[in-house]
């Protein structure tokens, strides 16, 4: 994702949360030009001012949820960093790889094969040897299976055990934290707001 690259950051009406996060303003030197490609309704544009600045910073910052980010930046599917150099064109879904990842996971996760992984991939090499945890993956091209933006392992749908008090009854899903996991990092896994996850895990707390 290049610097210069505008990011929309605020769309639909219907799609604003419920209560009010605060938001930071950004100063730049030089005027925001609008993108063509940018909803009509869009009410606040954003840019990254470094590669670290991703789809996941970018909706844990405006209190958005990574689904939603994508949606209102309509120009296909985002290169994210940090990527491997060859990566092809046409990818419409990535993968971070996480700890347990590997290049026979991904294809079984994903259904397509080794050889596609690495044509789409080409620096991971046929070996292997070049996937790398942390990094982006190119998981799906037209055609192709369909994947999902992930960073991890689907939560599970049965209650288990231990849990702390407050849960709502109504849970559907959960998921069990594991180290370097925090707020912040769960909302934007699985695609909702930091005051959905406090109000499902009350005892999580405001801070």
């Amino acid at each position: 994702m290049r610097n210069s690259r505008l990011l929309l950051l605020a769309g639909l009406a219907a799609s604003i949360v419920a209560e009010p996060i605060p938001l930071r303003a950004r100063q730049t030197a030089a005027a925001v030009v609008r993108r063509q490609d940018v909803p009509d309704d869009c009410t606040l544009l954003d840019t990254a001012d470094s590669k670290d600045e991703d789809c996941e910073y970018f909706s844990n910052l405006w209190g958005i949820t990574v689904a939603d980010f994508i949606a209102w930046n309509v120009t296909g599917a985002f290169l994210y960093p940090p990527v491997q150099e060859g990566i092809i064109d046409t990818c419409t879904s990535y993968h971070k790889a996480v700890s347990g990842d590997d290049c026979s996971k991904l294809t079984a996760k994903f259904g397509f094969t080794l050889a596609d992984f690495i044509k789409w991939n080409p620096a991971v090499d046929e070996t292997c040897a070049g996937f790398w945890l942390g990094y982006y993956y190119c998981v799906a091209t037209p055609g192709s299976p369909t994947g999902t933006v992930t960073a991890g392992p689907e939560p599970t749908s049965t209650v288990p055990s231990p849990v702390q008090e407050g849960i709502i009854d109504t849970c559907t899903s959960y998921h069990k934290a594991v180290s370097g996991d925090d707020c912040s990092k769960l909302t934007a896994k699985f695609g909702f707001t930091l005051a959905d996850f406090i109000k499902w895990n009350p005892a999580v707390d405001e801070t």
